[in-house]
């Protein structure tokens, strides 16, 4: 059998790499890298392929509307990086580049279509190559540094831009750092030593780019010359993209465009909301803004940019200001990275050898199976795959990968490595488990020889999930090293990737998935997980059956032990057992018809029978009652479920229930009980409701310690309560349970009420109690609406309100209006309850039994001979047993009742006598519902009813009629005495004659009512218009509508009369025309004298013709003096403005503005004297400012003949450029330019010097001839430079003689070693003689005798030497023969050269 290498062999260009940089761009390996990486075209819906994603950006260059700001998302090992070199490659390269041939092939592979590869070639072949800017997240300094950084070194990657720079503040500022020598250098680095820096540093700093050092090279310049430089000024993010767009990228130009990329850009914005540079991510994404179709900016990070930064800064101004800079970068795209086509591609199985897993393909399938059902949405909905396909591509695709180990691997999010180790990567585990399984066969005992899913934690480690992973050690450690433990670590394994994956399924799935992810069978797979459960390594959720680890580790010994302690000094107590089960027992819903069934539910208690007593029972049952804060609610009806400790309990239960009903109730009418008996005893529910009151005393801090344990456990003792409650039919569910009628119990006097059933659930048999304990409530009413809903409230209100003055046939129509209170009149009032006469709707004594009981019981409480009572006292009893009204019904039968009887009755509300109306009134206000009314009329407000005999009735209505004929009655007193004639003349008990008497005059009273408030109404508009107007015609207008107010005899307004109305006006008149001429005496404003004027005018010309002759005369007053304060105003202002002008007069300006402002000072004579004091010393300032100047012309002029460098050229000339720019258009600027031509020659003869004296000069006539050119530069600059030009000359001519002079000295010092080194032997006369070989040119001539000499000197013991040399070796010759030869061949060199 052939061996794994040879059936699965690699892509002949996967030369995998770990260390995927951007920066390999420059580097050998780039290429390798680009055949490297796979394109991918398929992506699901949200997600985009690393095409797309290259589409998107070659779109943004085509196409200006679309966005060129753009972030890619993926998370760490999905290829980011990868892709980023891949893109700087494809535009950062020409068209014709290997570098662009192979990521052209890369998209043709992954594209569906020719036609889709085919304009990426397009692209390139259309245009040149992009500029590609590289920023990195981790990089320090700002990102403006890095990005002029990167900006010229990608220019000098550029041939044609090689020697350019960009043209910022830099090289100006390095080269003036650079000149600094000598006094200025010192004071440059005094200045610098406050920032712990030197000039060299500061070089340094401009070298590397850095931006924040520009206000430091202004002042080392400033501090070593005095004068502040300029550089160019400090450019920002925007102006840089830009300037670099418009003069780099375009038709002729080098580029085509700018791509920026921005690698980790997490770890940006992580150093960035800590920073918070000045807004540099803003201006850099609106600089890309600026310059659509030419640069794109793609930003690669691990996480959304937003939700990133509100996961590290919290709420607040700085965080909203973050992340409306990165709404800058709208275009999120997240990256697909299809892992397992990546595999396959890198893994190519051999077609001839895969038969030999034939032996292996039911285990095959099995594993496809199980994997396949595991990830079924992400291959079936999201990839798109059949199940056919996930063989083909996964299991066949990525062998010798199980397919289980590669659905993990491409799913699982890996965090990067811990301790700062290199993370592994998805790949780089395929390529160590290939190379582990090289040799071996790949069925091994008849299974595929794989890669299980358990090696990815070996290899991953912590990657897998840090916190998950410690889980997973704890557990390891605890299992131990034994032999014979290898199936738990697998399964353990096993676990931590199944709960890393997150998958989902029933406890058989997840064993399933165990013991395929663990290559162990399912028996011996759930054998082990029980073990582990059971010795507490890993935990099983109690509920869903699912395993799991512990959280952090920790020890369940240690768990209980803390748990004991809370458990030794439990007593349940009655509240205890409800409050620990209250999350399954609710009230119980009767079924009611006369209201909703859950405001009548009965409150339930859950209880140990030997805990249900007499007294209990009687502080359950509270009824409504009144306190100090109002009506206070009772319960409708009360539940109580027992439960049995034991067996015995449980027999004796049900006599012991009914022998404490009877103590606690008798036969009294109370709130209806019902007792629900358990179906069997619960012996071990204690111990639980025991455990889970010691959980619930744990502390803070042992909750935390405990956290997944202690929520397991809470989980699983309420869990077993519920099971407990639910076998004897207590659960959640058990209210509608069917039970014998044994299992009920009520009140002794309601017990007949469940006679003659058999078997009911609790709601019915707690409304037959009802039903018979409330035998005196309303026979129907809406049973859909509960008590506080606005549907029912609302109409109750309004039909009540109208039921008060029995008015509901007058208003009927916006009655109908309204279903609801529609169906109150008609569906009961009228035909259920029977208290309206179904002809007139009026109400008459109710003829429904129930409701008949309730008016005559209201009757016979309020009657004359009981006198005042309380409200109080009579409504709530009729909440309570045996009536059972609810606030509702309630409110209605007493307005019906009280509206019937309204002209018997007398009120008071907090001991005050008031009209009936009031409690209308009362119960029409805004915020008060029936709850509210009967609160208030019970309660709050303590309303008190007398009720009178009809005869004293019908005398107050004559007293009434005596009163309102003799007139004089105020409003108040009339509204009170009409209501009294209306309800006799409605009352059809009363003589009919007396009847329309009384009518009558309710119709009168009404008018003059009426007649009163129109007169009120009128005074009161009349005064606030003399408050309010400031019109003097309406004031007086109002004189006549005084005079024509109407006259009330019968009833008397409220209001002022005329009288005092007419003095109010007078007054008023008085008041205004003093505040007008007030306003004319303290005019400030000369803008408001005209409108001032023509008031006063139009005011004395119509007090004129109103005979007001006093008040037009003071008004005539006043406008004289409104002419004088005009005229002071108008003097003012005009010092002011001559104030204003001297202000702007800025002694800093240039040469002419100060001439012309000393002119415009001298001119102004005639002012006030703190005008001319500020005059005198506005031109002082400027006068000393124009002196300066001139004295600094006159100067410059002078130094010009100082000048004996280029440097100090260069200061001259910034002082001269300065001082030409503040003598522009002045006499003096003409003195000025007259140097121009003498600098420009000083310049050039300067260069010209520096050259001559610099040339190299190797010989004496080397120098004589650069003597000469400097003799020729006077013939060229003698007519410009004059008297100027000697001193410079000759100032070259003696730096050219010390050249002569030190080149001599050096002659002198090399003959002097020379003769040391021969006199000493410190060399040898060989090397020595090479030495001496040649003259020096510059040798003193005193000296060259002496060099001759020692040449020969040395020549000499040259050839001395020589001689010792021969004869010592011809002695050295033994041989005779030998010896004479060498003898005869010297002899013949001499003769020979003798001759």
């Amino acid at each position: 059998m052939s061996t794994i290498g040879e059936l699965v062999q690699l892509d002949a260009e996967a030369a995998f790499r770990s260390d995927v940089q951007l920066d390999a761009y420059d580097k050998p390996h780039n290429r390798g890298l680009l055949r490297s990486y796979l394109f991918t075209d398929a992506a699901p819906q949200g997600l985009a392929s690393s095409r797309s994603i290259l589409k998107t950006i070659v779109d943004a260059y085509n196409n200006g509307r679309l966005e060129n700001r753009m972030v890619v998302i993926a998370n760490y090992g999905h290829g980011k990086s990868h892709l980023a070199l891949s893109l700087a490659n494809f535009f950062g390269r020409p068209a014709g580049s290997e570098e662009v041939r192979i990521v052209l092939s890369k998209v043709a592979q992954a594209s569906r279509d020719t036609a889709g590869a085919a304009l990426f070639d397009e692209f390139k072949r259309n245009r040149p190559r992009h500029m590609v800017l590289r920023l990195r997240g981790d990089m320090a300094g700002s990102l403006r540094s890095q990005f002029v950084r990167a900006l010229e070194e990608a220019m000098q990657g550029e041939p044609t831009l090689r020697n350019q720079t960009p043209p910022f503040w830099f090289t100006e500022a390095e080269e003036q750092l650079r000149r600094l020598q000598g006094e200025h250098l010192q004071k440059a680095n005094a200045y610098l030593k406050q920032y712990r820096q030197t000039v060299d540093d500061l070089i340094e700093a401009v070298q590397a780019r850095r931006l924040d050092v520009y206000d430091r090279c202004v002042g080392v310049i400033f501090a070593a010359y005095g004068i502040r430089p300029n550089f160019g000024a400090e450019v920002s993010l925007k102006e840089i993209i830009n300037w670099a767009a418009k003069e780099l990228c375009g038709p002729g130009k080098a580029f085509s465009g700018i791509l920026i990329l921005f690698d980790e850009f997490s770890l940006y914005l992580q150093n960035y909301v800590s920073q918070k540079s000045a807004n540099e991510l803003q201006d850099l994404m609106n600089g890309v803004d600026d310059q659509r179709q030419k640069v794109v900016v793609v930003a690669f990070s691990q996480h959304d940019p937003i939700t990133y930064v509100q996961s590290l800064m919290p709420a607040g101004m700085v965080r909203e200001s973050v992340i409306r800079e990165l709404s800058r970068l709208p275009q999120k795209i997240f990256l697909y990275s299809l892992m397992e086509s990546v595999i396959d591609a890198y893994l190519n199985q051999t077609p001839q050898l895969w038969n030999e897993l034939k032996p292996a393909a039911g285990f095959f399938s099995q594993a496809c199976d199980v994997t396949f059902d595991a990830y079924q949405r992400r291959y079936k909905q999201i990839v798109g795959w059949e199940y056919e396909d996930f063989r083909e591509k996964v299991a066949k695709g990525c062998f010798p990968l199980h397919p289980m180990t590669t659905a993990l691997l491409c799913n699982i999010k890996l965090d990067a490595a811990q301790g700062g180790q290199d993370p592994r990567t998805v790949l780089e585990f395929v390529m160590d488990q290939r190379q582990r399984l090289l040799n071996e066969e790949p069925v091994k005992d008849g299974h595929p020889n794989w890669v299980l899913p358990i090696e990815l934690v070996d290899f991953f480690g912590s990657q897998l999930s840090g916190e998950r992973y410690r889980m997973y050690d704890a557990a390891r450690r605890k299992v131990g090293n034994e032999p014979g433990k290898e199936s738990y670590h697998s399964i353990l394994k096993a676990l931590l990737l199944h709960e890393v994956a997150e998958l989902r399924g029933g406890a058989s799935d997840q064993v399933s998935q165990l013991a395929t992810m663990a290559g162990l069978d399912e028996a011996r797979t759930r054998a082990v997980l029980k073990i582990m459960v059971d010795e507490h390594t890993i935990r099983q959720d109690p509920t869903s059956r699912r395993y799991s680890f512990w959280a952090g580790g920790l020890d369940v010994s240690d768990y209980e032990r803390v748990l004991q302690t809370h458990l030794k000094d439990i007593v349940l107590t009655e509240d205890d057992i409800q409050k620990l089960t209250n999350f399954n027992i609710r009230n119980v819903p009767p079924v009611i018809p006369w209201g909703h069934a859950e405001d009548w539910s009965a409150d339930s208690y859950l209880m140990l029978g030997r805990d249900f007593n007499a007294s209990l029972v009687r502080s359950k049952l509270l009824e409504y009652r009144i306190d100090f804060s109002g009506v206070v609610e009772g319960v409708r009806g009360v539940t109580f479920w027992l439960l049995a400790e034991t067996q015995q309990e449980h027999q004796n239960l049900s006599k012991n229930v009914q022998a404490i009903l009877r103590e606690a109730l008798g036969e009294t009418n109370t709130v209806p009980i019902l007792v629900i008996l358990p179906r069997d005893a619960t012996p071990d529910l204690l111990d639980s409701l025991k455990r889970l009151k010691a959980l619930q005393r744990f502390t803070i801090d042992q909750k935390q310690t405990y956290n997944q344990m202690y929520d397991q456990d809470v989980a699983s003792v309420k869990a077993n309560i519920a099971r407990i409650l639910d076998s004897i039919s207590y659960s959640v569910n058990s209210i509608t349970q069917l039970r014998p009628v044994v299992a009920y119990l009520t009140n002794p006097i309601y017990r007949d009420a469940l006679a003659g059933q058999s078997v009911l659930n609790a709601p019915t048999a707690l409304a037959l109690c009802y039903q018979r304990a409330y035998l005196q409530n309303v026979p129907e009413f809406f049973t859909q609406y509960k008590l506080s809903s606005t549907t029912l409230r609302g109409p109750v209100k309004t039909v009540g309100v109208t039921l008060l003055g029995n008015q509901i046939s007058n208003n009927a129509t916006a009655l109908n209006a309204t279903p609801v209170a529609a169906a109150i009149v008609d569906k009961y009032l009228t035909t259920r309850w029977g208290i309206l006469n179904p002809g007139t709707k009026r109400i008459q004594v109710p003829t429904n039994p129930r409701i008949n009981a309730v008016w005559n019981y209201l009757n016979q409480k309020f009657t004359p001979a009981r006198g005042e009572t309380s409200v109080s006292g009579v409504l709530l009893p009729l909440l309570n047993p045996p009536y059972g009204y609810d606030y509702n019904t309630l409110v209605l039968i007493f307005c019906a009742w009280f509206g019937f009887n309204a002209q018997d009755l007398r009120i008071s509300i907090n001991g005050r006598r008031c009209q009936a109306g009031e409690l209308s009134e009362m119960l029409a206000e805004e915020k008060i519902g029936p709850k509210e009314f009967i609160n208030r009329i019970c309660a709050s407000s303590k309303v008190v009813i007398s009720r009178q005999d009809p005869s004293l009735v019908e005398r107050e209505v004559r007293d009434t009629l005596k009163r309102i004929d003799q007139g004089g009655l105020s409003i108040a007193d009339a509204l009170q005495v009409k209501p009294v004639l209306e309800n006799f003349s409605g009352d059809d008990r009363n003589d009919e004659n007396f009847r329309n008497q009384a009518a009558s005059t309710a119709e009168m009273l009404s008018r003059e009512i009426e007649r009163a408030k129109k007169h009120d109404q009128e005074v009161n508009r009349i005064s606030k218009l003399i408050s309010t107007t400031h019109d003097l015609q309406i004031l007086i207008q109002l004189e006549q509508e005084i005079r024509d107010l109407p006259v009330c005899t019968v009833v008397t307004p409220a209001g002022v009369g005329r009288t005092e109305l007419m003095s109010r006006l007078d007054n008023c008149l008085q008041d205004r025309v003093n505040q007008l001429c007030q306003d004319a005496e303290r005019l400030d404003d000369p803008r408001e004298y005209s409108l001032l004027k023509q008031q006063l005018e139009h005011a004395r010309r119509y007090l004129k013709t109103q005979g007001r002759t006093m008040l037009a005369n003071q008004v005539g007053a006043a406008l004289q003096g409104l002419e004088i304060a005009v005229g002071m105003l108008e003097r003012r202002a005009q010092e002011e403005l001559l104030r204003k002008r001297i202000a702007d007069m800025d002694p800093r300006a240039r040469l002419e503005l100060l001439y012309g402002y000393r002119q415009d000072l001298l001119s102004i004579t005639d002012a006030s004297p703190q005008i001319m004091t500020i005059r005198d010393e506005k031109l002082l300032k400027i006068e000393t400012r124009i002196t300066e100047i001139e004295n600094a012309i006159r100067q410059v002029i002078i130094d010009i003949a100082n000048v004996t460098n280029r440097n100090e050229l260069t200061l001259w000339q910034r002082r001269f450029a300065s001082l030409q720019f503040q003598a522009d258009d002045t006499p003096l600027v003409i003195e000025l330019r007259k140097l121009e031509p003498v600098y420009q020659a000083l310049e050039d003869i300067l260069g010209d010097i520096d050259k001559i004296i610099n040339a190299p000069a190797e010989t004496p006539a080397a120098l004589e001839r650069l003597e000469q050119q400097l003799g020729d530069l006077t013939i060229q600059y003698q007519e410009v430079l004059g008297d100027l030009l000697k001193p410079l000359i000759n100032q070259g001519i003696n730096h050219l003689a010390k050249r002569r002079k030190d080149s001599q000295e050096q002659s002198r010092l090399v003959f002097q070693q020379l003769e040391t080194d021969f006199r000493t032997n410190r060399e040898t006369p060989t090397r020595l003689i090479s030495r001496l070989e040649v003259q020096p040119p510059f040798l003193p001539d005193d000296l060259c005798a002496g060099w001759n000499d020692l040449r020969e000197r040395v020549q000499t013991r040259i050839d001395e030497d020589i001689v010792s040399h021969v004869v010592e070796r011809f002695t050295s010759i033994k041989n005779p023969e030998l010896r004479k030869e060498c003898f005869n061949r010297l002899r013949c060199i001499y003769e020979k050269k003798e001759n």
